[in-house]
């Protein structure tokens, strides 16, 4: 876990001004990190200790988690610069160094996180915003919910066939009495398959008259 308490706003004549996070709470911004990015840090602080050490007093102390060698802040432009410039040599396509905030918003939704946890990690003022900015990534991410749902869901097979007869009877073969047969030698349908209709039995008499 990070918790970030200042940030760094501007430098201006060598001087670093500082600003609180931005935050809708008003309170300290806290943001959860993985094992290899605490891993990460890590090493990057003792790094930074060795470079105390040997700038000795003329290390210019602000206890910044980035800094220069001697520990004096970066100018916020040239690590724009320097980003897009590393980007290009590593045959990136160039973004905004800004962009990443919003690259860890979509890699949070494709991994499965909820909107709400999105939100607070981005600091966005309601979730609509968070919703309307991913909404091209939720499709995908609904259809995944609803497979992992499906599949937490217990099933066990069980036999759906359709049975006419009696619970042992062969399916399909039906028993003596349903047997009737399709043709009759008069031409007329077998006997009780069809309703008599009176209204038929007027209009051919009228015919026939």
């Amino acid at each position: 876990m990070l918790v970030v308490r200042r940030q760094l706003a501007s430098v201006k004549n060598g001087v670093p001004l500082f600003a609180e996070p931005k935050s809708d709470s008003g309170n300290d911004t806290v943001v959860e990190l993985s094992q290899a990015t605490i891993g990460a840090l890590m090493v990057h602080r003792l790094a930074q200790e060795a470079e105390r050490e040997l700038w000795g007093s003329a290390y210019v102390d602000h206890d910044l988690v980035f800094a220069r060698e001697n520990g004096a802040p970066y100018e916020p432009t040239s690590v724009t610069k320097t980003f897009r410039k590393l980007a290009i040599e590593a045959g990136l396509r160039p973004v905004r160094l800004h962009d990443l905030r919003h690259g860890v918003g979509s890699l949070m939704i494709g991994g499965g996180a909820s909107l709400s946890v999105v939100s607070k990690v981005l600091r966005h003022s309601s979730i609509a915003i968070t919703q309307s900015t991913y909404v091209h990534l939720l499709g995908g991410v609904g259809r995944a919910a609803a497979e992992s749902a499906v599949a937490m869901v217990p099933r066990q097979g069980r036999d759906q066939s359709v049975t006419t007869g009696a619970p042992n009877a062969e399916i399909g073969t039906p028993s003596d009495a349903e047997k009737v047969p399709l043709t009759r030698s008069d031409g007329g349908a077998p006997r009780g398959n069809r309703t008599p209709n009176p209204l038929i039995k007027s209009q051919l008499l009228c015919q026939l008259s």
